[in-house]
């Protein structure tokens, strides 16, 4: 089975103003070459230091006020840091050291809700013979997400806007050839848009899935849904910021 996880569940709701929270099992009315696609959501209770920290940006907010695009905006892109994972958040708090664990790793999962279930789905994936496609927005979520596959030891590709050219069907070759030791892709979303043939994976990110979901795939596709808990502060700034973009376009 191919599974897809996919680690900007928020993200996708900042930029466009929607919310695809499904939980359903669909399968695409195109070919019948297709394999089933399922999809899940996964809700991930979000740390005590992303709570934290959530509950900073909103005072922060709540001491500019709401009334400028840029305010709301910057909060939104923070509260979207916070969510993906606190070390990618600009914030320092002070009165909160003690959360802050002093060793990078092994610690580094226990910050971040989606991490922390992560750390519990990939065994489980790897034992089944599973293989693992995660796509990100965000280069600098795949430099934490390397740290954490370094530390477990998991053997892995990465591919983003700094691979050459050149390399990245040497990398996808890698990837797909029968009987690959790498367990896990790590692919930036807008660099592995183009030419990305995937069909080995079972694990990718939902906004890649038409790429792993495609005639010549021979697994069910698993398409899991990260979503952090406790967030509904961000969908609140997403409506204002969407109001107040209605407002400088001058629409009433």
């Amino acid at each position: 089975m191919t599974i897809i996880i996919n680690w900007n569940l928020l993200c996708n709701a900042v930029y466009g103003f929607t919310h695809f929270v499904q939980n359903s099992i669909s399968r695409l009315p195109v070919e019948n070459e297709l394999p089933e696609k399922i999809e899940r959501l996964v809700r991930c209770e979000a740390s005590a230091y992303q709570k934290l920290l959530m509950r900073r940006v909103e005072d922060n907010l709540g001491a500019i006020g709401t009334s400028k695009v840029r305010s709301v905006h910057n909060s939104v892109m923070e509260l979207r840091n916070i969510c993906n994972h606190p070390y990618l958040s600009q914030l320092h708090v002070e009165e909160v050291h003690g959360l802050i664990p002093k060793h990078y790793l092994p610690n580094i999962v226990r910050l971040c809700g989606k991490l922390e279930m992560l750390d519990r789905l990939l065994p489980k994936l790897k034992a089944t013979d599973h293989r693992v496609l995660l796509f990100s927005t965000m280069t600098r979520l795949l430099d934490v997400m390397e740290d954490y596959l370094h530390w477990k030891q998991y053997r892995y590709l990465r591919l983003d806007g700094h691979t050459a050219g050149g390399e990245r069907g040497a990398l996808i070759e890698k990837f797909n050839e029968p009987g690959s030791p790498f367990f896990i892709f790590l692919l930036s979303i807008r660099a592995g848009g183009v030419g990305v043939n995937l069909q080995a994976a079972d694990t990718v990110d939902l906004q890649a899935q038409a790429r792993a979901h495609r005639i010549g795939q021979k697994k069910d596709v698993l398409v899991l849904r990260l979503e952090t808990v406790s967030t509904t502060v961000l969908d609140r700034y997403i409506s204002e910021l969407f109001v107040l973009n209605l407002k400088n376009l001058g629409c009433n």
